[in-house]
């Protein structure tokens, strides 16, 4: 059964996480692809229950208001474990399933139309531009911190960008931007010509 074997899946996410984090105190367990599963499993079950062509398949179920509300639960204990001594612990396991759910379901309901203010907001083409870009943003947000100054300094300004603080607002303002100014620039010279490619082959 797909969706049986898409739930053992994505519970090696979570496993995973706990066992890595409980031996070791590393806390890049969700980084680490195992730790990712469950997410990744998430998203190829929505690129199937989505698709027109399996809309009637016995083995895809529609992805429905419990997938949010399992999301959300999850979500709320994440926040009220930070009162506790196994935070930490709790917050590696739980908070990218819990977001993964709630993204599955909102993903979904997009993909099938929706109205009223969620549906314009999801339709404004800033947004749409910038979820077109979003791959770039995510590879790209960790690293500028880093770049950005080594490049200054070796520029001759080594102090440019120290004025910004460290996890300021104008830290996180000026650093959103250069990813999504970068990210822009990686799509429209580098992503989107090798996109642009799959349209000399023939697909089956």
């Amino acid at each position: 059964d797909l969706n049986e074997w898409g739930i053992r899946v994505a519970a090696v996410g979570p496993v995973f996480r706990f066992v890595v984090f409980r031996m070791t105190g590393n806390d890049l367990a969700p980084v680490l692809l195992p730790g990712c599963v469950d997410s990744l499993a998430l998203g190829a079950y929505l690129a199937t229950a989505v698709a027109p062509e399996y809309a009637a398949h016995p083995l895809v179920r529609p992805i429905g208001a419990p997938v949010l509300w399992t999301g959300v639960v999850l979500f709320a204990a994440y926040q009220a474990a930070a009162l506790t001594d196994g935070y930490w612990t709790f917050r590696i396991v739980v908070f990218d399933l819990a977001i993964a759910l709630m993204s599955l379901w909102l993903v979904a309901r997009a993909a099938e139309g929706m109205g009223g203010l969620a549906g314009r907001v999801l339709e404004n083409r800033p947004l749409r531009y910038v979820g077109m870009i979003s791959y770039g943003i995510y590879i790209y947000h960790l690293m500028l911190p880093d770049l950005l100054p080594h490049l200054a300094g070796r520029l001759g300004h080594p102090g440019a960008l120290g004025g910004l603080g460290d996890q300021t607002p104008r830290y996180l303002l000026f650093y959103s931007a250069a990813s999504v100014a970068v990210a822009a620039v990686s799509w429209h010279c580098f992503e989107g010509p090798i996109n642009r490619l799959k349209d000399r082959f023939e697909y089956h």
